[in-house]
């Protein structure tokens, strides 16, 4: 009796090798609120329709959420968005994103409407999903731009901020249409959260490499 036996034996290679990892999100930079000192009402007869603060960036970062110390008047409609942008001028100065220039970063809409009325600021979340999650180079600063949809003189919103003692290491910039303004007279309350980019050591990580054996014929009489 002739019985031809063949088989395929499959050996899964262990490899170790570099993988991109990331941390749970942390500050990349801030203004707390405990600097408060005012408000701005982003309003169309304020002239001011998007307001925010230039900030520092230290490590390769995947952006993540931006805080902003928020409240409206009355009722106003749309959406609400924190933005990123490039910025050139002097840091800590007149930083103030280029005329022209477009977001580098859009947040996920947030409704004004979930915003509590005026007597009661709060710390609002804007979230950076898809390909708004852009890695923030190190050593490099960015502004963080709050950016309403509903500019109304009755149904506005409302942004905190330090007027008093502004002590961040960057500045305020407001966009006076169609000119950015960068000043260090004021600084907004924020948080901008991510990331860090590292290159680590992960086990376990199987490779599809498939060693094959040839045939191989048993005679059996």
């Amino acid at each position: 009796m002739r019985i031809i036996i063949s088989f395929i034996l499959t050996i899964a290679t262990i490899m170790f090798f570099g993988q991109t990892a990331f941390a749970t999100p942390t500050v990349v930079d801030s203004y707390s609120e405990s600097n408060y000192s005012t408000v701005y009402e982003i309003k169309t007869s304020n002239s001011i329709t998007k307001w925010g603060q230039a900030f520092s960036n230290t490590n390769s970062i995947t952006l993540d959420s931006i805080k902003f110390y928020l409240c409206k008047h009355g009722s106003p409609t749309g959406n609400i968005y924190a933005k990123i942008y490039d910025i050139a001028g002097t840091y800590g100065t007149n930083a103030k994103p280029e005329e022209g220039s477009s977001p580098i970063a859009t947040s996920d809409a947030v409704s004004a409407s979930t915003l509590s009325l005026s007597s009661s600021l709060g710390l609002i979340t804007f979230t950076f999903s898809g390909t708004n999650r852009i890695t923030l180079s190190p050593s490099t600063n960015y502004a963080a731009v709050f950016e309403p949809e509903d500019l109304g003189n009755s149904n506005y919103t409302i942004i905190g901020v330090d007027i008093t003692s502004p002590s961040h290491s960057g500045n305020v910039v407001r966009y006076f249409s169609p000119y950015w303004i960068g000043s260090n007279s004021t600084d907004t309350i924020f948080y901008v959260y991510g990331e860090e980019v590292t290159n680590t050591k992960l086990p376990h990580t199987f490779s599809s490499k498939t060693t094959k054996f040839s045939s191989k014929t048993t005679i059996l009489k």
